[in-house]
């Protein structure tokens, strides 16, 4: 019995078979057959291939980084402080290596100031004051400099005075220059540096251009002609392609969004 069944196996592996077509005649069939294929086909295109994208491969855990650093140095000549460097470690907020940075343009100078008792500002409502009952001590002045310390300093008897205050003094200046202060900072330049990996398909990339010459960052500045792969921008060349001057911008507060 079981050679006999191990016969029969070993015999069928070498039969040969077709397969038996049978034509049905009829539109409505014919009709319903080419329906069904047509459906099947617009599922797989319409829908897999081009809505879901079924062909493509997706990364879900894109690791990314951007990295920025400033540099450049600037002088003051202030009549009222006299002569001053500044540099990175000054004029960048925050620190370098982050997303997002701050560069100092202007600034508001009050020369000599220190801890110390003085008239809070005319311009501040809450400093204002007829006797010394306005000055509460240890009352802080609502969008003032200091603390009230209970005095109400006035030139004149029947004028409107100011409180005195504990804080810096002088108070701060409220007068900005018709220049800024760090006009010449159009000339500092800003090393972006974009990284993307992506770990499924073992791919990364940067856009700092892959080269055997050390010294190339050291020398290039970005230029659409000249050095187009060069990740360091002159800040004064950013601002001119928004279409408006550095200097315009350095006098108020901007904002520029850079999409790398």
């Amino acid at each position: 019995m079981g050679m006999s069944t191990l016969k029969k196996i070993l015999l069928g592996a070498f039969d040969y078979k077709t397969e038996k077509y049978v034509i049905a005649e009829s539109k409505k069939v014919g009709i319903l057959y080419r329906v069904i294929q047509l459906c099947i086909i617009g599922y797989l295109i319409g829908w897999v291939f081009v809505t879901k994208k079924g062909y493509q491969a997706v990364e879900e855990s894109i690791q990314s980084s951007v990295m920025t650093k400033v540099k450049g140095v600037v002088s003051i000549n202030s009549s009222d402080t006299g002569f001053s460097m500044w540099g990175p470690e000054d004029y960048v907020i925050p620190p370098h290596g982050d997303a997002n940075l701050f560069i100092t343009t202007n600034f508001i100078e009050t020369p000599n100031q220190k801890l110390d008792n003085c008239a809070e500002s005319f311009k501040v409502l809450d400093g204002r004051c007829s006797d010394d009952d306005d000055c509460p001590p240890g009352e802080a002045v609502t969008a003032g400099h200091g603390i009230k310390t209970g005095r109400c300093l006035k030139k004149d008897r029947n004028d409107t005075g100011t409180c005195e205050i504990h804080g810096w003094c002088p108070v701060e200046r409220s007068q900005k220059s018709n220049v800024p202060q760090l006009g010449k900072a159009e000339n500092f330049t800003i090393y972006i540096k974009n990284f993307i990996r992506f770990p499924r398909f073992s791919f990364s990339k940067s856009n700092v251009l892959e080269t055997q010459d050390m010294n190339y960052l050291q020398r290039c500045n970005y230029d659409e002609s000249v050095h187009p792969y060069c990740p360091i921008f002159r800040l004064g060349d950013i601002i001119n392609k928004t279409g408006h001057r550095f200097q315009d911008m350095a006098q108020a507060v901007s904002i520029l969004f850079v999409s790398v």
